[in-house]
């Protein structure tokens, strides 16, 4: 993203902080080619889009994010702040509708961890 677009996204995503009661946590945007807490390089499959770190109240949103995805991926990982617990159960799925995360998103969501668990 370029400068002037990682500012609206910003503007955008302390808006969607406040209306939803996360105030204390901060938005932040990084080089997400690395394991945020290893630092070991992530091959481009493995490169979250996103991050919710609980211990310091911080969602981090990929640089490489473009404006259309920004919105979607900001409601991810609020979802997972409101939830308190990382994962995606179906009290996560029904707290990212309700803030607005896309049905077509989370269905996605949850198709991909269930092919995820039938190949373990």
């Amino acid at each position: 993203m370029t400068g002037e677009a990682i500012a609206r996204c910003q503007v955008l995503g302390r808006t969607l902080l406040d209306k939803h009661g996360l105030g204390e946590w901060t938005l932040d945007f990084q080089n997400l080619d690395y394991d945020y807490l290893t630092g070991e390089i992530l091959d481009r499959d493995r490169q979250p889009d996103g991050i919710c770190d609980f211990g310091e109240k911080l969602i981090v949103i990929s640089w490489r994010m473009d404006q259309r995805g920004f919105r979607q991926t900001m409601l991810h990982e609020m979802a997972h702040a409101l939830r308190g617990v990382p994962g995606h159960d179906d009290e996560w799925g029904k707290i990212a509708l309700r803030i607005g995360y896309s049905r077509k998103q989370l269905d996605r969501q949850f198709f991909c961890l269930a092919r995820e668990k039938a190949n373990l």
